[in-house]
């Protein structure tokens, strides 16, 4: 990745974790990233949008097909 990240852990249709701002790796050793509740999708977004867009865990996420 070449760029900081926002990860989005997400189950069903409920964002259950996030990090914000994950760096980038510039010695390619990255860290795993996991969550203590069951997630089952993950959604990762540049970094910041969390915010700007107001996501919270415990929101609902809709998918579009």
């Amino acid at each position: 990745m070449q760029f900081p990240i926002d990860i989005i852990f997400i189950n069903g249709n409920k964002v259950v974790a996030i990090f914000q701002k994950v760096p980038i790796s510039l010695n390619g050793n990255l860290p795993v990233y996991t969550t203590k509740t069951k997630a089952d999708k993950v959604l990762e977004i540049n970094a910041g949008l969390t915010n700007k867009y107001g996501i919270k865990i415990g929101d609902l996420v809709k998918f579009i097909k």
